[in-house]
């Protein structure tokens, strides 16, 4: 299994914050929030990452990363701004990467704190036994300002006020998504 981060997004929603840099590089406690993701993806047994940025998040990440034992587990996709379209083309960029493999995914400003180390684990091994992709739900108040189901699809940032369970950024794919990906 391979690890894919997303990070090519706008900050839109954090705006003014993100205006000096983006928010996968806010600290949380003592560290830039990627790092938990990466975190999580290691603690999963996943060492070979790909991280799917804008060229000059790239550029960030390898900055942040130039000391940094982790560099060597990590390849970078590059995303030009224009074709920023959404969770489903940033996902596309990894196809290369992910090749035959499945991949657990992390939307890189999404914050997830598994003080176990088994949460994620657990999810692996019901994906390995079932062999079908799986997600995450949460409750919210309000699940317009991320992603939710509705029937059998995920809505990103959907308009429907009555959708209670937000997608947090985590899912676990087979390889045969990108054909999915293909038909949107």
């Amino acid at each position: 299994m391979k690890g894919v981060i997303i990070a090519a997004g706008f900050g839109k929603r954090m705006w003014p914050a993100t205006e000096a840099y983006p928010k996968i590089f806010h600290q949380i406690y003592d560290k830039p929030t990627v790092f938990y993701n990466l975190t999580n993806l290691i603690a999963m047994g996943i060492t070979d990452i790909c991280i799917v940025g804008t060229p000059e998040m790239n550029r960030q990440f390898k900055k942040l990363f130039s000391d940094s034992l982790l560099l060597k587990y990590l390849t970078f996709v590059d995303e030009q701004e224009d074709d920023v379209q959404g969770t489903a083309t940033s996902i596309k960029k990894a196809e290369k990467f992910v090749g035959i493999d499945s991949f657990a995914l992390f939307m890189g400003d999404c914050l997830f704190v598994d003080l176990t180390n088994s949460i994620f684990n657990d999810l692996r091994e019901e994906f390995e036994e079932r062999g079908v992709s799986l997600t995450i739900t949460v409750p919210v108040k309000d699940a317009r300002a991320f992603s939710y189901f509705d029937g059998d699809y995920i809505i990103e940032k959907g308009s429907d006020p009555t959708r209670k369970n937000a997608v947090p950024g985590f899912y676990i794919f087979k390889s045969d998504v990108f054909s999915y990906i293909d038909k949107i």
